[in-house]
């Protein structure tokens, strides 16, 4: 008995320092490469570079170098706590970032109104623009949501593979009284929403309101109604979404990818090929570049050298 309790023990521990030296795809680059701004983790090929400077163009950096601009991650310290954000601009500030996608703060446009019918509040947010990194918004998870009775949302967009092209969608959610709402779904009553194009690059989203041309009590229960692109699985409708404008971040979905080239062509100079040993290269689907993953029963970060491990190794 003593035995097979002291084999537990020993196999417990062997398991816990496989786990430990088995990397996964959250780990940093070695040395004094930093692993989080504040609440957010920056997994490798990302990095956290002192000002947010792109080391893309040199080796000895915390994020990939050799395949473009985009994965140098600026650490504000003004914030507390800290916030990442993208290159050395401010404007793309990152919530998270998983295997395929980086999360971004979306700002909603807004209107607000007293009972009165007098405009007490009108924000416009800024596009959004990936022109200069090798990321695009995700069309399979972003939908453009507008809440609120009578309101008109729409975006504009543009996408550029071989050439700059624009495209827009639009939906309107409607609504007389309370009754109108749907708490279940963001279906129009109260609450709409609608995909957009794949491959874009830019996103610019718009608010239409005249709420004098609906019900007069419409106020009373609707003083403000908002409009913006996000990731649908992270936003969820309620009736009280109605009474004034979100109090949380919105995430944007991106999918990022490493380069502008394909599997095929980025392995024809293994200097830049990112994908190490016992990985497997994917052609991205929504904008060019490509990313890697472990092989099926290996396990840990394939950007990082010497690649995936074994599980059972």
């Amino acid at each position: 008995m003593f035995q097979q309790q002291l084999l537990l023990i020993q196999l417990s521990c062997w398991l816990t320092l496989l786990v430990s030296f088995v990397a996964a795809f959250g780990d940093t680059k070695r040395g004094d490469c930093q692993a989080k701004c504040g609440d957010v983790s920056i997994p490798y090929p990302f990095g956290i570079t002192v000002g947010g400077d792109d080391d893309s163009r040199g080796a000895g950096g915390c994020s990939i170098h050799g395949v473009g601009y985009g994965y140098s991650v600026n650490c504000n310290t003004s914030y507390h706590p800290p916030r990442p954000f993208i290159g050395i601009s401010n404007n793309l500030e990152i919530l998270g970032i998983s295997e395929t996608e980086i999360h971004l703060k979306t700002l909603p446009d807004i209107l607000c109104y007293n009972r009165s019918g007098d405009l007490v509040l009108n924000v416009s947010s800024d596009y959004m623009d990936l022109f200069e990194i090798s990321f695009t918004f995700s069309a399979t998870k972003n939908r453009l949501f507008s809440l609120g009775c009578g309101s008109l949302g729409f975006t504009n967009g543009y996408k550029r593979f071989d050439q700059i092209k624009s495209t827009s969608s639009s939906c309107i959610s409607w609504c007389d009284s309370m009754e109108d709402v749907n708490e279940e779904a963001c279906d129009g009553g109260g609450c709409c929403q609608v995909s957009h194009a794949k491959g874009l690059k830019q996103i610019e989203a718009e608010l239409i309101w005249d709420p004098n041309t609906t019900a007069t009590n419409l106020l009373s229960f609707n003083p403000c109604t908002y409009t913006f692109v996000a990731d649908h699985e992270q936003f969820t409708f309620s009736a009280s979404s109605l009474m004034s404008a979100p109090d949380r971040d919105i995430p944007i979905a991106v999918d990022w990818a490493i380069g502008n080239m394909t599997c095929e062509e980025s392995q024809k100079d293994p200097t830049t090929f990112a994908c190490q040993k016992t990985t497997y290269c994917n052609n991205s689907d929504n904008n060019p570049g490509y990313r890697c993953t472990c092989l099926e029963g290996y396990r840990g970060n394939p950007y990082l050298s010497p690649g995936c491990t074994g599980i059972g190794e």
